[in-house]
């Protein structure tokens, strides 16, 4: 969302209307901060960030993005589940192990990154 919103910050034509907005300093001093290094407005910042909140489009792609990790997560898992042995060398099973424990580590990350997009939507 950030780099979409430095693009339509540095993008705004419209005329524009003033609005008094009270947030906490350390929000602006975050905004502030972010805004210079990305040479545009603080204002033009919140804008943009605005506008993209209210865009039913980039709404629906976060929401797509979640699912679809949502969806590998659950494929992971259910391959998790078409494990049913572990080799019986030593060489093997170690082999075995990693594997399984990554497609593990995959399927948490999944679900974890699906679960906290949908925080933003």
């Amino acid at each position: 969302m950030r780099k979409k919103a430095v693009l339509l910050a540095k993008g705004q034509d419209d005329e524009k209307v003033g609005v008094s907005l009270k947030i906490p300093k350390k929000l602006k001093d975050k905004l502030q901060e972010y805004a210079d290094l990305q040479s545009v407005s603080m204002n033009a910042l919140i804008t943009s960030c605005i506008e993209l909140m209210l865009d039913e489009d980039y709404n629906a792609l976060l929401e797509n993005i979640a699912d679809i990790l949502y969806v590998e997560s659950q494929y992971l898992e259910e391959k998790l589940r078409s494990f049913h042995e572990i080799p019986s060398s030593s060489e093997q099973g170690a082999e075995f192990q990693l594997k399984y424990n990554q497609i593990q580590d995959d399927g948490y990350k999944y679900n974890n990154l699906s679960t906290e997009l949908r925080k933003y939507i």
